[in-house]
């Protein structure tokens, strides 16, 4: 009889928790900078390389300030990379949506900005359906501590004296329902790793640093109705009469 019960007590808990892995795809993220505070020669929303002649991998940057001398070349800047599309997606694993890169070059003094705010609009489909309110829109405000180039370095360093980037306002979550199923989107920050997100990062001076940014889909448990478990509470004690019957 204790076997019956185990097995009856296995099959209410996997029928009642039973559901199909949802299809989940992030199919476009655009993104857009706006509201640069401080710094000379800004531009929002544009795509170069380091010496304007190329397309810039693919990052839609904002540029600041006058370059410092002939052998450095460029402005200093921020730009952000969609990794969209991005497909079989996980429920409660993050993944990585883009890339935010720092350009770090030298500027005459006055010349670099303080702040720029970044807006993400990301969309979203579950099994073939876009989720209501998609594309969601995700803020993220960038701090830029650009330093002089004179010893001491106010951050660790290994070029000439190295900046820094700080990230406000990064996590942010919408809540919606499909099929029935509630789910919410969340940008959980910047970092090397899920596991290892950042408030900030320090971008050594004449050259780029990346940091990726990774998000995460979660999924609210599926509620089971009171007219269906009765129904399946009755299965089981229906299994159980019989398995009793049979030992007999």
């Amino acid at each position: 009889m204790k076997t019956a019960i185990l097995a009856a007590t296995a099959l209410f808990a996997v029928s009642a928790s039973i559901a199909t892995a949802a299809n989940i795809v992030v199919p476009s993220v655009n993104s857009d900078w706006h509201d640069t505070v401080g710094g000379t020669n800004v531009v929002e929303d544009v795509s170069f390389g380091r010496f304007d002649d190329d397309a810039g991998d693919g990052f839609n940057q904002v540029r600041w300030g006058t370059p410092s001398g002939s052998a450095t070349g460029g402005r200093s800047g921020l730009g952000f990379r969609s990794l969209a599309p991005v497909n079989a997606i996980a429920i409660d694993t993050p993944f990585q949506i883009g890339e935010l890169r720092h350009y770090n070059w030298s500027l005459s003094l006055g010349t670099a900005a303080s702040t720029s705010q970044l807006d993400l609009s990301a969309a979203l489909e579950i099994d073939g359906i876009g989720s209501p309110g998609s594309p969601y829109a995700f803020t993220t405000e960038l701090i830029i501590d650009e330093t002089l180039n004179a010893e001491p370095c106010v951050y660790p360093s290994d070029r000439p004296c190295a900046d820094r980037v700080s990230f406000q306002q990064v996590g942010s979550s919408d809540t919606f329902v499909i099929n029935g199923v509630k789910y919410t989107f969340e940008v959980i920050g910047f970092g090397s790793s899920p596991d290892d997100l950042l408030e900030e990062f320090i971008s050594q001076e004449a050259g780029d640093t990346t940091a990726p940014l990774w998000a995460r889909i979660t999924q609210a448990p599926r509620q089971v109705s009171e007219p269906g478990s009765v129904a399946l509470f009755a299965a089981t004690l229906a299994l159980l009469g019989w398995v009793g019957r049979r030992q007999k």
